[in-house]
């Protein structure tokens, strides 16, 4: 491309870039999501992120003209989208900044592209598929009321000024490290969830109107995600991955991976989707890693099995072309490379983790038992709260593990109670609600209270748990929201698989006892509504928790005045529309006042008022609501670190006849490399044994007709029963002739000054079939060759054969 056309080009994609800095989701820029990158410390961001990507980035690209294609900076832009919904959950407002990212570039920037005739290949534009998100469920129905893409008239500002002072892409909220050993913090078991004591808070600087609040970013910071720790397996599999990318070809230099690394496109290659009905390429066998689909290394070597197969069904018929050529490579080294990763120990295997990098090895379990109870993965626990023994936090286990030391641990995703988190002084709550945080720590096994257990509000509202899903006495929750505990917003939970451990999310959910009407849903007061101040004012600061420590939730939250937001639908508080007084459901003992929020859809369906009501306390429960006895809590009985949980079921596609698979030739290189260890072992096992017999041989003298011979009975003789093996050869007998004199003198053995070293030859009858290679025992060393008879036959052979040709 010419200079001259790098500036048409420069000057098109920079008004683009331009307006993209003006499009709002509810009054707020979504550029602040994607201006700059996180800071590399205390995020696992660009552990995750592989190309990591910032529109500040693109600004200087097209600063400095790099761009050759419109299509490049298509692709970037589609890059930050893909990076910040692959690393964010869906529903955050980061995601959802995504997903409108990626909407103005299917919407605005690739219809302007694509009309503008002045760029090359303009037709041709397209948006880049950069791999499936497995939490990307949402991205087909992106409600876009309130988002405005801009008027490319507006005034933009610099976007020099665009640069904050921390940056707003997801980063990770601060978490107990796992690079030393835990201290227990554990306290004795908490019965009481009644908490007596408030404080008075204290202040800090945001401030915020109701409809900034909810609508708002969560900032940028990445709300934490649970640590790496993969069982052996699982680290054998990514290590095979790793090993994949360092292929090449010997010729160009190009990855052997390149016809493998995507599935071609199914517009252009129709004609390879009807002849291959499982296709499958590395990208969706990363995608099941990374969800964690794969039980066992096996599972893996299917599906690599199953990519090999296509490559060389489909291009076979081309034998000499680059892809059959790479496939062929590709799959030798890979058969290499997956032998070399199975034949290190689980302990070599962990200690090259990412959980190990700090040089602590973390052995990975499946369950572990705790004061009588199995818990598992998934499961919800209370654990021990050091700042309010009256209240233990709610959480889910994501991670168990031990370590050399014998030490157990957990990690836990922490939910907040209403008393807990920063809010609208008039917001409403469920009796028993909690709120998903992004704190996730890391405790002692020996902090867990006991089980308790929380369901999704949309299920709650569709029926009740049977009994013997919760233990006996354990308490539930129902959970709606998402809280930021750096900015305090709240967010509606949209998928709730996505709040889920991967080991779980695709388990079928628990089967619940319906309904036969509308259940009414009661809300309560903020429970710290008592704790606004008397010269509160809209718009006010927010003030900070109190009691807040580095690991542990705060002793309690605060409440501070918001206007009121009239388009709530969610019942979020006491202005909000549908939400009407329930006095007869008061809580008197705590003196909050009780609320029916009657949801849109129930409106919609002819629902309402009913006389029925399912109180959400955990003290009444009705119709086999949560209660079990903890004697029925799912347990697991082996704490087997190659866990092969019952939610994994293999998919082995059927193999063309003519494709060997990689297990086949991994167990034929196997055995043969088995069966070459047995035969050295044993040879070594004759040799040692020799040697020791060699020292004090037994002989006794024959002197046979027709020379000066002399046997000894063989000490070599194991490998021939019942016969003499070898005979001794004085080198001074002459009578086999000058022929056989030479050969005998060639075999002789000499030191360095070139004089004779041994003074006796002895010959086998017949090559030793147990050992390998060619050797002749003297006195002093062993070396196999042919017997006497054998070298008189052949010498003769060879004289009757030059006989004939003269």
């Amino acid at each position: 491309m010419s200079d001259r056309e790098k500036k048409k080009l420069t000057a098109r994609i920079n008004v683009l870039l331009d307006r993209l800095y003006k499009v709002e989701d509810n009054g707020f820029s979504i550029y602040h999501t994607f201006q700059t990158l996180p800071l590399r410390t205390g995020t696992d961001y660009y552990k995750l992120v592989k190309n990591p990507l910032s529109l500040h980035a693109i600004g200087r690209k097209i600063k400095a003209q790099k761009y050759t294609s419109a299509q490049e900076f298509v692709d970037d832009l589609a890059l930050i989208s893909w990076n910040a919904r692959f690393f964010n959950e869906p529903g955050s407002p980061v995601y959802r900044h995504a997903q409108i990212l990626k909407e103005y570039i299917t919407t605005v920037v690739l219809p302007k592209l694509r009309n503008d005739r002045t760029i090359p290949n303009h037709s041709a534009l397209f948006y880049p598929n950069l791999g499936d998100l497995p939490d990307d469920n949402d991205d087909a129905a992106v409600p876009l009321s309130g988002v405005n893409f801009g008027d490319i008239n507006e005034p933009t500002p610099k976007r020099e000024e665009f640069v904050p002072e921390s940056s707003v892409t997801p980063q990770a909220d601060p978490f107990i490290s796992m690079s030393k050993p835990l201290v227990s913090t554990s306290h004795p078991k908490q019965q009481s969830f009644i908490n007596n004591s408030i404080h008075t808070p204290k202040h800090h600087t945001p401030s915020y109107t109701r409809e900034r609040a909810s609508k708002q970013a969560e900032s940028g910071i990445r709300r934490g995600r649970p640590p790496i720790i993969d069982k052996p397996f699982e680290t054998r599999i990514k290590l095979i991955l790793k090993g994949f990318k360092k292929l090449r070809d010997a010729t160009n230099d190009h990855p052997l991976t390149k016809h493998f690394e995507r599935l071609p496109d199914i517009k252009s290659e129709i004609d390879y989707y009807e002849r291959i009905p499982n296709p499958i390429s590395l990208q969706e066998i990363k995608v099941k890693v990374r969800s964690r689909k794969y039980a066992t290394v096996d599972q893996f070597i299917n599906d690599l099995d199953l990519m090999f197969a296509n490559a060389q069904t489909y291009y076979a018929d081309d034998p000499y072309s680059e892809e059959f050529m790479d496939y062929q490579q590709f799959k030798k080294e890979a058969q290499v490379i997956i032998q070399m990763e199975l034949s290190k120990s689980d302990k070599e295997v962990l200690s090259l983790s990412t959980a190990s990098s700090d040089g602590i090895l973390r052995f990975p379990m499946d369950s572990l038992e705790v004061n009588g109870y199995t818990y598992k993965i998934g499961d919800w626990v209370l654990m021990s709260n050091p700042v309010d023994a009256e209240k233990p936090t709610v959480g889910q286990i994501f991670r168990i593990w031990s370590t050399e030391e014998g030490n157990r641990y957990c990690n836990i995703c922490w939910y907040y109670r209403p008393e807990q988190t920063c809010h609208a002084y008039d917001r409403l709550f469920f009796k028993n609600e909690v709120c998903k945080t992004g704190q996730y720590r890391d405790h002692l096994v020996d902090e867990i209270v006991g089980p308790c257990y929380v369901i999704f509000l949309t299920r709650y509202q569709k029926g009740d748990l049977p009994q013997g899903v919760i233990p006996e006495g354990a308490p539930w929750f129902i959970c709606e929201f998402r809280y930021n505990e750096s900015t305090h917003v709240f967010n509606r939970i949209r998928t709730w698989k996505a709040c889920l451990p991967d080991e779980v999310r695709d388990d079928p959910e628990q089967p619940l006892i319906p309904l036969h009407e509308n259940r009414k849903l009661i809300k309560y007061e903020s429970p710290i509504r008592s704790l606004l101040r008397p010269d509160a004012y809209v718009g006010m600061p927010i003030p900070d928790p109190i009691g807040e420590q580095a690991n542990t939730p705060p002793v309690s939250g605060s409440v501070y005045k918001l206007a009121p937001l009239p388009d709530d639908d969610l019942g979020q508080y006491i202005s909000s529309p549908n939400v009407t007084p329930m006095p007869e459901h008061n809580d008197v003992p705590t003196g909050r006042r009780a609320f029916l929020f009657t949801p849109i859809s129930q409106l919609k369906g002819g629902g309402g008022a009913t006389t029925a009501v399912y109180a959400t306390s955990p003290s009444v429960i009705a119709r086999g609501s949560p209660t079990a006895s903890h004697d029925v809590v799912p347990s697991h009985s082996s704490n087997n670190v190659t866990g092969t949980g019952t939610h994994f079921v293999e998919d082995k596609h059927a193999l063309p006849g003519s494709y060997k698979s990689l297990q086949a030739q991994i167990q034929e290189n196997q055995a043969k490399k088995l069966q070459e260890q047995q035969l050295q072992q044993m040879q070594l096992q004759q040799h040692q044994s020799l040697f020791r017999r060699a020292n004090t041989p037994t002989s006794t003298s024959i002197t046979p007709a027709g020379g000066n011979y002399h046997t000894s009975a063989s000490t070599y003789s194991t490998l021939l029963a019942g016969g003499t093996l070898a005979y001794g050869l004085d080198k001074q007998v002459h009578d086999l002739g000058e022929d056989i004199e030479e050969l005998i003198h060639k075999r002789q053995k000499l030191n360095n000054e070139g004089d004779i070293e041994s003074e006796e030859f002895v010959f086998y009858r017949a090559p030793p079939v147990l050992l390998g290679g060619k050797k002749i025992i003297t006195n002093t060393k062993a070396e196999l060759g042919h017997s006497v008879k054998y070298l008189a036959w052949k010498l003769k052979k060879e004289q009757d054969h030059d006989l004939k040709l003269t």
